[in-house]
């Protein structure tokens, strides 16, 4: 899985740099994007198989076609199932809940 921000200017790897409207990202962003991979715990796997999809901008990109985005809000969060996540620059991805 891949952590991506999106904020009102579109979405963003980890790192800030920019990608395309919808999530395109050129070889000069290539590293950032997948600098944001991320192992999930076990059981969020399910919730990710069924909730989470590659970024329109990456179904015909060789490298990230088949990675599934987490799209983060403006304050590093998302929603997975009845978890919350959230990005931490110096523990990674932090998951809350389940959440009811």
């Amino acid at each position: 899985m891949v952590l991506v921000r999106r904020d009102e200017r579109g979405y963003r790897a980890l790192s800030g740099k920019a990608l395309g409207p919808n999530g395109e990202a050129s070889r000069d962003v290539l590293d950032d994007v997948l600098g944001g991979t991320v192992r999930l715990p076990a059981k969020l796997t399910e919730a990710a198989e069924d909730g989470l999809v590659p970024l329109d901008g990456w179904r015909d990109h060789p490298w990230l076609r088949y990675s599934r985005a987490l799209t983060l809000d403006e304050s590093d969060t998302a929603r997975l199932g009845d978890y919350v996540l959230r990005y931490d620059r110096l523990l990674g991805l932090v998951v809350d809940g389940p959440r009811r």
